[in-house]
């Protein structure tokens, strides 16, 4: 079978489409006919070993793991045991191992049935990337009328976006000029540059979403109204190049009684259910390319940051 793989760390110009086996599924295991990838920020990070701490568990020097890929939606081909509770061809999605591939294996306890007014292109949009923006939104105010977010185009904001707006919050949304009309069209009822945030004005909002960028936590702190919070998804520019930005938020959030959470989501195929429910109604904010052939050259778009919403490849 074919398989997007790279056996160093860097960016999309390590990525080769190779030949290689066709994984078999042990017990607790399907083996599935990739349809669609969603390609996210959790790839990215493990595709170039960033932080560094991400090493620890794929391999200092070179990823131990040539696969590259996690976010899908398929068709159950093969399971490891006569006790799975899938049948071959179910209809799947969820996390699964080096799904940017024909074939893929994926853990029984992190995938679940696509519901049949889902399809399967959105359905790989899900993973990862809504359950973040669902598991953000559970940890905002509990007053929850205004919110800004930091950082709105990409594909966890964007999700996000079309939560708060579900709920009907008023959303104001950071982003480059160029993805003004994007993030309004998920319903942002305002959208500034990054260089804004710093002049709106202080006891604005109930809860401040942070999703990308670098701004001091203390004056976003001024533009929270009592009792607000701010939750932080992304973190990327924060840290050490080691420890990266989990680790320096996670010991910020720890002395700021209760006023930064930071978002760890599950990969649970309750949530996925959950989340896929919550936006039925919304506009599909997918961007797609078609075949592994063309594949590195969105990843290559996405990481130069050319893509707005979740990018999602069709494998099969």
């Amino acid at each position: 079978m074919k398989a997007l793989q790279r056996h160093n760390y860097g960016n999309w110009s390590q990525l080769k489409l190779s030949e290689v086996e066709i994984p078999e599924p042990t017990k607790g295991d399907v083996l599935v006919r990739v349809e669609f990838v969603g390609v996210d920020s959790s790839m990215n990070h493990l595709m170039t070993g960033t932080p560094g701490l991400v090493r620890l568990g794929t391999g200092f020097r070179n990823p131990r793991n040539p696969g590259v890929g996690q976010s899908f939606s398929g068709i159950v081909q093969a399971v490891g045991s006569s006790e799975s509770k899938f049948q071959i061809g179910d209809r799947v999605f969820g996390i699964g191992i080096n799904v940017l591939a024909d074939f893929a294996l994926a853990k029984e306890s992190k995938i679940a049935l696509v519901p049949d007014w889902l399809d399967s292109e959105r359905a790989a949009s899900f993973p990862v990337s809504a359950l973040a923006a669902n598991a953000a939104l559970k940890m905002a105010s509990k007053t929850l009328e205004t919110a800004l977010v930091i950082g709105g185009s990409g594909s966890v904001g964007s999700f996000l976006l079309q939560l708060l707006a579900a709920r009907g919050v008023k959303a104001v949304v950071s982003a480059s000029s160029k993805k003004h009309g994007w993030v309004e069209s998920l319903g942002a009822s305002k959208s500034i540059t990054h260089s804004q945030v710093s002049e709106l004005a202080h006891s604005s909002f109930d809860s401040i979403f942070v999703v990308g960028g670098d701004e001091d936590f203390g004056e976003l702190a001024k533009l929270l109204k009592p009792g607000g919070n701010i939750v932080v998804i992304g973190s990327d520019h924060r840290g050490s190049k080691f420890a990266g930005g989990f680790l320096a938020t996670a010991f910020v959030s720890l002395f700021s009684r209760g006023k930064i959470k930071l978002v760890v989501s599950a990969e649970k195929p309750a949530l996925l259910l959950e989340v896929a429910t919550l936006l039925k109604d919304a506009t599909p904010i997918t961007t797609s390319s078609h075949g592994l052939d063309n594949a590195v050259e969105s990843i290559r778009r996405y990481q130069d940051g050319q893509t707005m919403g979740r990018l999602v490849i069709k494998v099969g």
